[in-house]
């Protein structure tokens, strides 16, 4: 049975049997991702719930549309996904791994979240940690602040397509 395949060969995954189930644990390139059946056909396969923490503001802001869009097409409505954020102004210094001073990782405030996500999450913010003590990095890279923000985000039933609906956001 294929779990998933992706175009790339870098593809993981691990299926844990527990008394309530099995669990798919699928690692690859996210906005390449496709489930296809044993014949080959592309096949909507969704998802209960998901974790990010870190994926999505590491993807250029560019990329971001692409990577909700995604995220919503495998999320079955009601599915929810534990997102961690981060919330900074600009680098005033870059990391050797960096490509710009934007990031990443790459800010994205709620009011930015919110918008991204309009019509296909609905977003409930769980709490947020000030880390610049927590992890030298981000002094090191000249910021004064550095916040994690964990959002619960809820696919909503209006739109399993994986567009968004809301034009205006």
């Amino acid at each position: 049975e294929t779990v998933a395949s992706w175009p790339s060969e870098r593809v993981t995954t691990h299926r844990v049997a527990l008394p309530a189930g099995a669990v798919d644990f699928v690692v690859g390139d996210f906005l390449d991702f496709r489930f296809t059946s044993d014949d080959g056909e592309e096949e909507p396969t969704l998802f209960d719930a998901a974790f990010d923490r870190g994926a999505l503001v590491a993807v250029e802001p560019a990329d971001r549309a692409a990577y909700v869009e995604t995220l919503a097409r495998n999320m079955r409505p009601g599915g929810r996904v534990l997102l961690v954020a981060t919330e900074h102004e600009a680098f005033r210094k870059k990391s050797p791994k960096a490509k710009s001073l934007s990031g990443p990782p790459y800010s994205l405030p709620q009011e930015a979240l919110v918008q991204l996500v309009g019509g296909l999450f609905d977003v409930q913010h769980l709490g947020t940690e000030e880390r610049i003590d927590l992890d030298p990095t981000w002094r090191d890279r000249g910021l004064d602040s550095f916040l994690e923000t964990s959002y619960l985000l809820v696919r909503t039933a209006a739109s399993s397509s994986g567009t968004n609906d809301n034009d205006e956001l």
